[in-house]
């Protein structure tokens, strides 16, 4: 389709390597973010249960295009209303193709929850359409278990992800990133807490960079060290 043909085996073979290679980042970047954040059980088991979609590259730029709030908001509303008891600890949204400066390339899009009372099942997954920007697969539950330091995610959240990105840029940040996670870091004081961004930088200055929804500060994370251990310093 459009720029990248299907009948052209050099395009397929290139766009597959590109997949490998964004996807064998991954587990590096969630165990990073287990130590940053002192979690201890976060998707310890994600390659089991995160799908390979190809690159969502259709109506990257529509004009009428949702946000990445109100994309995110229908997504676990499609959860809600098929599990009860589930709530929202995690979005992750990677970019399929090289790091980029641009949230609107941060594509591959699941939001994680926990859920209560489906036994042997700990937790639920949605995630978004491949080359659909807004709609969802059906969502399914997992063994894995979510981390018990990450609380439940109020939607809509307060900042959007292009205004996360605005706020590292004016902070001075502008190389590229692989992805973000939100999280809601149950370790933070109870008057600091709050959603935060977690930009996975490419390179390792900073290799983390934490934006506050609420505060809008900007916290590059040094490796080894949580969003609660650096603001906890500051205060």
């Amino acid at each position: 389709m459009g720029i990248y043909s299907a009948t052209s085996p050099l395009i397929v073979g290139f766009l597959q390597s590109l997949c490998t290679s964004a996807k064998s980042f991954l587990p590096n970047m969630h165990l990073l973010l287990a130590v940053l954040l002192s979690l201890t059980s976060t998707l310890t088991n994600a390659a089991s249960i995160i799908a390979q979609p190809p690159i969502n590259i259709t109506s990257l730029f529509a004009p009428n295009r949702a946000t990445f709030n109100e994309a995110i908001t229908a997504g676990a509303a499609i959860v809600y209303a098929r599990y009860s008891t589930a709530i929202l600890v995690e979005i992750q949204a990677t970019t399929m193709m090289n790091p980029t400066t641009m949230p609107k390339l941060l594509t591959d899009v699941r939001l994680i929850f926990t859920v209560r009372n489906q036994e042997p099942y700990k937790s639920a997954l949605i995630e978004m359409k491949p080359r659909a920007w807004g709609q969802w697969l059906e969502p399914r539950l997992t063994i894995v278990p979510t981390s018990i330091m990450n609380g439940a995610l109020p939607l809509p959240l307060r900042m959007d992800l292009v205004e996360a990105d605005q706020l590292i840029k004016e902070a001075g940040y502008r190389g590229k990133y692989w992805g973000v996670n939100v999280a809601w870091p149950l370790s933070l004081p109870a008057a600091l807490m709050q959603a935060i961004y977690y930009f996975e930088m490419e390179g390792d200055d900073p290799s983390t960079l934490a934006v506050a929804t609420k505060d809008r500060t900007v916290l590059p994370l040094p490796k080894g060290v949580g969003v609660s251990e650096l603001v906890l310093n500051q205060h």
